[in-house]
């Protein structure tokens, strides 16, 4: 009966969450944790391109070339979702990005993890001793998830704002134009 209570306790939080001043907050939450997480890891890979070029042919995913671009764009990408989301600036965009990200990284650890690669996971230093593991895995795990939470509650937000706004047309007058906008 306990285990019950539990359960109602806890759709009572979720509700709370995702009510309209619950979602806002969890998604100012999100922004921000996710920003400030992209922004510190994009800085040592800029830092130190060198590095962490290494640690992208490490992944043995891309050949020269690509491993390149890789390097190249990978953090600055990292950089301007990190600063999107913490100025609520192109908001939705920065969350897919996010998202996008977060299933890279994914698939790149679950990649080397499968072929036994012992390499760092250059996640948020550009070459150091956070080798990959379960433990990066479930991270990179965590910040997928997030990031499509942020991406559901954004989304659930600018329905609810489209929402308010009602397209109502009037009848052509001479002063009027076709249609109006009410708040």
């Amino acid at each position: 009966m306990d285990h019950l209570k539990r359960m109602g306790e806890a759709r009572y939080h979720v509700r709370k969450v995702l009510s309209s001043h619950g979602s806002r907050a969890a998604l100012l939450l999100i922004r921000v944790a996710l920003g400030i997480m992209f922004v510190r890891s994009s800085v040592p890979k800029l830092v130190r391109p060198y590095m962490f070029l290494a640690t992208v042919y490490e992944y043995e995913l891309v050949g020269p070339n690509m491993g390149v671009l890789v390097a190249v764009l990978l953090p600055c990408v990292e950089l301007v979702a990190g600063v999107c989301l913490l100025g609520g600036v192109m908001t939705g965009g920065a969350l897919v990005t996010s998202t996008v990200l977060g299933m890279v990284f994914v698939f790149a650890q679950a990649s080397a993890l499968y072929h036994g690669l012992a390499i760092s996971c250059g996640c948020f230093y550009a070459s150091g001793s956070d080798m990959v593991s379960y433990v990066t895995l479930m991270r990179a795990s965590l910040v997928m998830t997030v990031s499509l939470l942020g991406c559901f509650l954004y989304v659930r937000r600018m329905a609810r704002y489209n929402k308010r706004l009602e397209l109502t047309c009037l009848e052509p007058g001479p002063d009027a134009g076709p249609c109006t906008l009410i708040a």
